[in-house]
């Protein structure tokens, strides 16, 4: 089941990125930029929170504290756009099943004004699979995001960490989305075939 909603995953990857990229790259980049000044910090981080009341380059440890109450806040943020970005999923795969070729604008529109979570819950074992898999490439991809975000120059931190923490994110958001989108597109088309009488096309 998994392997079968990894094809279409594959086939669509490039759209399914973007819708996802779509929403998560600028959320990461403002959260950045916001805190840039923490992100130019980012390497002493623990030198500043053993300084306690002191402050290194304007950064103390509230500073700090309030940085990762953003972080969090973010991922509370993507975590709610699931429903959304299943939505457009479903959206994308639809057209690609219908022979139309599948766009990234009205996908994200679709799944806005029809966002899916019942999905999720209908087939917990493909979810699981889905959501480790997922949780796999973005854990490798942000391990070479954050080395990568290393080179950079100290007041271009802010966009190299935001900019790699969104693409984990939008990279492997297919992973999960795909899946469980293309199984409740699946189960929707076993369920047409199966209700058409003898006879009559299906398609």
């Amino acid at each position: 089941m998994l392997d079968r909603g990894l094809r279409s995953t594959f086939r669509n990857f490039a759209t399914l990125f973007f819708v996802a990229a779509a929403v998560v790259v600028p959320l990461n980049l403002v959260n950045t930029y916001i805190f840039m000044d923490v992100e130019r910090v980012r390497e002493v981080e623990h030198q500043i929170r053993g300084l306690e009341t002191e402050m290194i380059l304007g950064v103390d440890a509230q500073r700090l504290d309030a940085a990762g109450r953003a972080r969090t806040l973010v991922l509370i943020v993507e975590l709610l756009l699931i429903p959304a970005l299943l939505g457009a999923s479903r959206k994308v795969l639809d057209d690609d099943a219908g022979g139309r070729v599948p766009k990234a604008s009205s996908a994200l529109a679709t799944g806005f004004v029809r966002p899916r979570i019942a999905p999720l819950f209908q087939n917990p074992g493909l979810a699981l699979s889905a959501l480790l898999l997922a949780g796999l490439v973005w854990f490798l991809v942000s391990r070479i995001g954050s080395v990568v975000a290393e080179a950079l120059y100290d007041e271009a931190a802010w966009a190299g960490v935001g900019l790699f923490r969104g693409l984990a994110v939008a990279i492997a958001a297919p992973f999960l989305l795909g899946p469980i989108a293309g199984w409740e597109e699946g189960k929707r088309r076993a369920e047409r075939v199966k209700g058409a009488p003898p006879g009559e096309p299906t398609s």
